[in-house]
């Protein structure tokens, strides 16, 4: 249930694009529940926008690839 995302970010902190990596889009195709697991992950990656990142360091977090969502780091694991 593991899936990996492009995430670009405005300056402002929130979500400009959003996609699955390929290997998530072929894992969800493949798996219903890894599909379920990425269109939660994508709930919330918009549902907690706009991130609070320090506007100096635009450069370094505009872009976040791979965006590596594992509900496992969720519960310690």
């Amino acid at each position: 249930l593991v899936v990996d995302f492009d995430v670009k970010l405005n300056r402002n902190g929130t979500v400009a694009t959003l996609g699955l990596l390929p290997g998530s889009v072929a894992a969800a195709a493949a798996n219903p529940y890894t599909r379920a697991a990425s269109e939660s992950a994508s709930r919330a990656i918009h549902q907690c926008q706009p991130y609070k990142l320090p506007p100096d360091r635009y450069e370094e977090w505009s872009e976040i690839n791979p965006f590596h969502f594992d509900p496992r780091q969720m519960m310690g694991q």
